[in-house]
């Protein structure tokens, strides 16, 4: 993960910032840290977490596996609603808040870059809702996403390192 989040804060060196924002949750501020800088000003917000799953919350793999296979019978349309339980989010669920986050910093800080830390739920369901279609599991660790806010559009400008680039990289 740090060496990871050290060769974005090399990629992004010629970027400056105003403002750096990322998920409240203790693996995305140490990224985000690293990549800032300790002495940054970093917005923490809630919206960023990944998919909350409820009572299923800390349960094993494993244990998803039975509702996983109920979810990849849907038809596409349906899955963007679909919650594995009750109380766990749906894409959809998952994808409003995070844009929600994201569409008010655009404003806040319209004509300044923003560099947004979050998990790969999140960062996948944001392209899905932009027409980017990404299987989960596809977003890999060390990756990011350039996206580019536009009146009340957004613009998606790519992955990096492309795909194809990162699953070549080993893991920590």
């Amino acid at each position: 993960g740090q060496a990871q989040a050290a060769r974005i804060r090399s990629d992004l060196t010629n970027y400056s910032f105003g403002a750096f924002l990322s998920s409240d949750l203790r693996r995305a501020i140490d990224t985000v840290r690293t990549i800032a800088g300790a002495n940054a000003n970093i917005l923490l917000d809630s919206r960023l977490r990944e998919r909350s799953f409820g009572r299923l919350e800390g349960q094993p793999y494993k244990s998803l596996v039975i509702l996983r296979e109920e979810c990849e019978k849907l038809a596409p349309e349906k899955l963007w609603h679909y919650k594995l339980a009750a109380d766990v989010e749906s894409d959809a669920e998952v994808h409003d808040r995070a844009y929600e986050c994201l569409s008010q910093k655009a404003i806040e800080y319209e004509g300044q870059n923003v560099l947004v830390v979050t998990h790969s739920g999140p960062i996948r369901v944001l392209l899905m809702g932009i027409g980017i279609s990404l299987p989960p599991g596809s977003f890999q660790h060390g990756q990011y996403a350039k996206l580019q806010f536009e009146d009340d559009s957004v613009i998606f400008q790519g992955i990096f390192p492309a795909i194809e680039e990162s699953s070549e990289q080993t893991t920590e």
